[in-house]
């Protein structure tokens, strides 16, 4: 029998999220830094009465927004107004963490439904009440135990579906019509768009299966954003960003409460009007030729992202590579596939770096700024420039430390608010 839940649970339950990816940009593995916590620290079953939890959830943004041509580029995409209450299947824990703006936490824990016998159990889901009705929306989930994106051990759904429904009052009653399905998934973040019929205020998030790799303590999704894509035209969400490239990028757009504020809050800084859309697509160790390879897969998932925010060049340059020309021939093949898709790359100059193993990094950053002037392109963040200027920010003589996480997002955030219709 399924029942409300109350979502506000204790964080000691399944999984530690633990430390970061250590490596990356150099091509070692990434290290399994999820581990579990000690068998003192789990929670015990519960036998209170779940109830629905009322409060605060930050969603709020201020209405209405008008899309004015040459004013406010690009149109905007408000978080869509939510109810407080949120609802859940009685086996899971902790659906709040879904709508709290916080990431690298806990999250919502749905467990392995494969591991559920259907005859039994209903598969783990969490609901949530619009407070108008929308036409379209863009729903946003992060499995953030993950670092990489391709990345889907710790806690990524392998198959969900996005219902929605404009009769319920509770999550688990009504009629329920299934506007998204996917199957087989193998990222830890994902973006939908999704098509609202009149009156469906009620939007549900299923979990079928775990991924295939999923580890022992099942589903954990941190963050399930919503997104209005009203002032939207040709089924963009026009103001959505895909952030590509090696482990710099995986570290820099994690979200993480030390990393903040990020790139959605310096654009919403300088335009209050602006909440952006962020997807971490960053992998470590990657170099142009992986981000060619994967390209098409990730413009296919996430149609609804409209700028292709490319910082790669690291890997290319190691060992103080002077080989350019294969690095320029893929980076261009890979802008040109994201044009013919009708999105907008745009390309970030690679950062400076002090370990004496990427002194050629001005002859890449050269083809990257040719590229750019060749396809009209806006003009990306002069990473190296501010790297130069501020060695104290890289933590290795590579990656970045914190603050210079925070300044490389800042940097982002001033080509963003610096784009022209």
């Amino acid at each position: 029998m399924f029942k409300k839940f109350l979502v506000a649970w204790s964080l000691g339950s399944v999984a530690a999220l633990g430390l970061w990816l250590s490596s990356g940009v150099r091509g070692e593995p990434a290290s399994a830094y999820a581990q579990p916590l000690p068998a003192s620290k789990k929670a015990s079953p519960t036998t209170v009465q779940p109830k629905p939890l009322k409060q605060s959830l930050a969603e709020h943004v201020p209405e209405p927004l008008q899309w004015q041509p040459g004013k406010i580029w690009p149109p905007p995409t408000p978080r869509a107004s939510l109810d407080s209450e949120i609802f859940a299947e009685a086996s899971t824990r902790n659906a709040a963490a879904l709508f709290d703006g916080r990431f690298r936490d806990f999250g919502w824990q749905a467990g392995k439904p494969s591991a559920t016998p259907k005859s039994k159990a209903s598969p783990p889901w969490a609901a949530v009440k619009l407070k108008k009705s929308y036409a379209r929306i863009l729903v946003h989930w992060t499995a953030s135990g993950n670092s990489d994106y391709n990345q889907t051990t710790y806690g990524a759904p392998g198959s969900y579906a996005i219902e929605l429904s404009e009769n319920s009052t509770q999550g688990e009653d009504g009629k329920w019509r299934r506007a998204i399905e996917v199957h087989n998934n193998r990222v830890r973040t994902r973006s939908h768009v999704v098509e609202l019929r009149p009156g469906e205020v009620f939007l549900r998030f299923v979990v079928r299966a775990e991924a295939a790799d999923c580890y022992s303590y099942g589903v954990q999704i941190d963050e399930l954003s919503i997104f209005d894509m009203g002032m939207c035209r040709q089924g963009f969400a026009c103001d959505t960003w895909a952030f590509v490239g090696d482990s710099i990028t995986a570290m820099s757009f994690d979200n993480a409460a030390a990393h903040r504020p990020g790139f959605a809050d310096a654009v919403q800084e300088g335009d209050s009007r602006r909440t952006p859309v962020v997807l971490n697509g960053g992998i470590g160790g990657e170099n142009v030729a992986h981000i060619e390879q994967r390209i098409e897969r990730m413009l296919d998932d996430n149609p609804a992202i409209y700028y292709w925010a490319i910082g790669i060049g690291s890997n290319d340059s190691a060992g103080n590579n002077t080989q350019t020309q294969p690095f320029r021939q893929s980076l261009e093949r890979v802008v040109k596939h994201i044009v013919s898709k009708g999105r907008m790359p745009i390309l970030a100059r690679i950062p400076y770096a002090s370990d004496g193993q990427h002194e050629t990094i001005p002859a890449f950053n050269k083809e990257i700024d040719e590229l750019t002037k060749k396809y009209q392109l806006p003009v990306g963040p002069d990473l190296y420039m501010h790297f130069k200027n501020n060695p104290q920010q890289l933590a290795d003589g590579l990656h970045p430390t914190d603050e210079g996480i925070i300044a490389l997002q800042s940097l982002w955030a001033q080509t963003a608010l610096g784009l022209k219709p």
